[in-house]
């Protein structure tokens, strides 16, 4: 069910990406072992009504009556600590989901619904080795439109862990506009059918204002995870409705390089590339074609097959 929030360790989420939440972030700095003066958070899973609930208490508080014991998420301090806050505890009574902040105002959880449960342990709000980043995920419904044909499940997987982290970036990326931001985000809600792409010349495909994204695995995989998230994100943005023009590559006249702002990186699915790790890509060799929109739910209009890991 939707509106879990869900915490751990891992920075790709366990298995949160394929299951419909989006990343919120960090909470703060927590331990993966224990060190002097903390306590280990317990980690209980309702399959009811999908909440995930953490606690200090190794009976679990009253979990045990409804919950499944999924073991140790992480440890932290029992009492204040010098560079600790507090981690709040907030429960909805309307869908069974706790809620962890560090804020003692709740963020949005008192208008939603919530009600104080008091302070769960104290972890640091910034980096201090040995601690490490303590991720939030909030079931959101996302990618809950999203299909796959002819893709096995490990390449599903890491599809939904890189969608992830693309429309987490472009949600606060600076090189995109607001408007830009949102649409991109609002055609993440569409349903996207991913494929295979058996074409040599190409890392991904999407059609202009489209559901369907062809993927060629054996040139995008190979290239790493920051080169898949670029390329979904910039194929989505195509499913968004922008598009740019065929890349001119050096040594022609009046060659598009990366950073240049012009006609071609300067378009906003070569500026969303900029989200994932700060760079455009200048790989591979692109083809711009136009083709039928097959999509019953879209008119005809161009596709746009791209041979760089963005494009």
């Amino acid at each position: 069910m939707s509106g879990d929030h869900f915490y751990c360790l891992d920075f790709r989420g366990e298995i949160a990406p394929a299951n419909g939440y989006e990343r919120e972030g960090i909470t703060g700095y927590v331990y993966a072992a224990q060190q002097p003066g903390t306590v280990p958070i317990f980690r209980w899973y309702n399959p009811a009504n999908g909440d995930h609930f953490y606690t200090a208490d190794p009976s679990g508080e009253l979990a045990p009556q409804s919950y499944t014991y999924e073991g140790i998420g992480w440890y932290m301090f029992k009492d204040r600590n010098v560079n600790s806050v507090p981690l709040y505890r907030w429960y909805n009574p309307n869908n069974g989901d706790h809620f962890y902040t560090t804020d003692a105002t709740g963020e949005l959880a008192p208008q939603s619904g919530y009600r104080s449960e008091g302070i769960t342990g104290y972890l640091h709000p910034n980096p201090s080795p040995p601690s490490v980043p303590l991720y939030r995920w909030y079931n959101s419904g996302l990618f809950r439109n999203f299909t796959f044909t002819g893709i096995d499940p490990t390449q599903k997987a890491t599809l939904f862990e890189r969608h992830s982290w693309a429309y987490y970036r472009a949600g606060i990326c600076g090189n995109l506009s607001q408007p830009e931001k949102d649409r991109v985000r609002q055609a993440y809600r569409k349903p996207i059918v991913h494929s295979v792409a058996t074409d040599p010349n190409i890392n991904a495909s999407a059609f202009i204002n489209g559901q369907s994204i062809a993927i060629n695995f054996t040139n995008l995989f190979p290239l790493g995870d920051d080169e898949i998230a670029q390329t979904l994100l910039h194929e989505m943005m195509h499913c968004a409705g922008y598009t740019h023009p065929r890349r001119i590559d050096p040594p022609a006249a009046n060659a598009d390089v990366p950073y240049d702002g012009g006609k071609y990186y300067g378009t906003p699915p070569l500026r969303a590339e900029l989200c994932i790790a700060g760079e455009q890509s200048d790989a591979g060799t692109i083809r711009l074609m136009l083709a039928p929109q097959t999509d019953a739910t879209t008119r005809a209009c161009p596709v746009v097959n791209d041979g760089d890991e963005g494009d």
